[in-house]
């Protein structure tokens, strides 16, 4: 088989190693992963990166809220926006607004 391929013996089981292997950072970031989302379940999926990071610091991780939140992004989980922290997207007026109204600059060439 590895002659109609065109790789050798040694090359095919080296390859098959590397893929079957798990790199201690793959087993951390797998079981972090994990830990994050019972910390995101547990809060009624509420939680952000910043407070399951402090969870996470205050259980002896050593992690930073970038990771937590990149992490986050990738198990497809987001926190919940609740009570005074909603973001509005209307453009606020200032009170010069009112002075001169809505006008349109015209060209004068």
């Amino acid at each position: 088989m590895c002659d109609y391929v065109g790789i050798s013996r040694s090359g095919y089981y080296q390859r098959e190693k590397r893929h079957n292997h798990q790199s201690p950072r793959k087993l951390r970031k797998k079981f972090i992963q994990g830990e994050i989302k019972a910390i995101w379940l547990k809060s009624l999926c509420i939680y952000g990166a910043g407070k399951i990071t402090q969870e996470l610091r205050s259980k002896g991780y050593k992690i930073a809220e970038r990771t937590v939140g990149k992490y986050m992004r990738e198990l497809g989980i987001h926190a919940v926006l609740t009570g005074d922290q909603c973001i509005w997207t209307h453009i606020l007026r200032t009170p010069l607004d009112d002075c001169y109204g809505d006008f349109i600059l015209q060209d004068s060439g």
